[in-house]
């Protein structure tokens, strides 16, 4: 939807002032004149914010004299470079880097840890104390972010089908370790319902979650998790297995979290099949509001918000 056009916000003075008078920022996910949308729903999370928002804004110009004094380059690692290049010509003043740039913070050459690069943005605290490991240049400038969802979409407005529908939600493990899960499922009285990762459009998973109370999660790490936040939208509540430690990369991260932003509204985590167990059948001894959560901790324009302080309060300190 976004990724060949560039679009250009202008708010009226009042409106301005009414949002901090924001400066005019520039969104790159390509090199100038190119086309690519980084990781989509981050992307276009930010985009909504900024227009339902009024806050000028460019995205993904074709021209020098299109870009602002202050860039988020959210993904590509060739348009970081072009960056890099432009705030050394003094074509720009006050340069973000990320999320979306790459998985590791030492890829690319440490591109991440130039000294044009003011703040790296990353998606959650775990994922900052991994890419602090990986590039100790960055200590200082890494700032947590995450993207926010479009609750109007992701919104259920009609009854569910069966209260005791679950949905398992598969993106790594072995699929007996998905039938161990499914057979506690029916042992506590629920009818599981199977969405492996990678394997549905959005449209698919959405009403997946209009006939589900409840979804169980398995997935050994996530960033941020915007599928999980899809599912607290439609006001689904999550229990999500974490295990606490991932091995990728040569290496093992001790930090990490299948959910970084799960809270006691949203959910719960569980490591065992007997805490799983335990948590199914104690269900209703919990009080959970997912969807009321994101209204007001992960909107697009709480999310949007939250990025554009960081920057403001960035460029500030740069001032003085």
């Amino acid at each position: 939807m976004y990724t060949r056009i560039v679009r250009i916000v202008i708010s009226s003075i009042s409106l301005l002032q009414a949002s901090i008078a924001y400066q005019p920022i520039t969104i790159m996910t390509a090199p100038l004149g190119g086309t690519g949308c980084g990781h989509r729903q981050v992307t276009e999370s930010l985009l909504r914010g900024l227009a339902h928002l009024e806050i000028p804004f460019v995205y993904n110009p074709s021209r020098l004299n299109q870009v602002t004094e202050i860039v988020i380059v959210l993904a590509d690692p060739k348009a970081l470079q072009q960056a890099i290049v432009l705030k050394k010509k003094r074509k720009i003043k006050y340069l973000c880097a990320g999320p979306n740039i790459m998985t590791r913070a030492d890829e690319h050459d440490g591109i991440l840890a130039s000294p044009e690069v003011d703040i790296c943005i990353v998606p959650s605290a775990w994922v900052a104390t991994a890419y602090e490991e990986e590039m100790p240049a960055l200590k200082g400038r890494i700032r947590s972010w995450f993207a926010g969802v479009d609750a109007l979409y992701w919104l259920c407005d009609k009854a569910k089908i069966a209260d005791n529908n679950v949905l398992i939600y598969w993106k790594t493990e072995s699929e007996s370790f998905v039938h161990e899960i499914e057979s506690i499922a029916r042992e506590t009285g629920f009818n599981p319902i199977r969405l492996r990762y990678g394997h549905h459009t959005a449209v698919q998973y959405k009403a997946v979650l209009e006939q589900v109370s409840l979804a169980i999660f398995i997935s050994l790490s996530e960033s941020q998790g915007i599928a999980l936040a899809e599912a607290w939208s439609m006001n689904v509540p999550t229990l999500v297995w974490n295990s606490g430690k991932l091995h990728a990369h040569g290496r093992i991260y001790s930090a990490v979290s299948a959910s970084p932003y799960l809270t006691e509204l949203t959910g719960r985590m569980w490591k065992s099949m007997p805490e799983l167990r335990y948590l199914l059948y104690r269900l209703s001894d919990n009080f959970f509001a997912p969807r009321q959560w994101v209204i007001e901790h992960m909107t697009d324009v709480v999310s949007t918000r939250m990025l554009l302080d960081l920057i403001n309060q960035g460029v500030n300190e740069s001032i003085f």
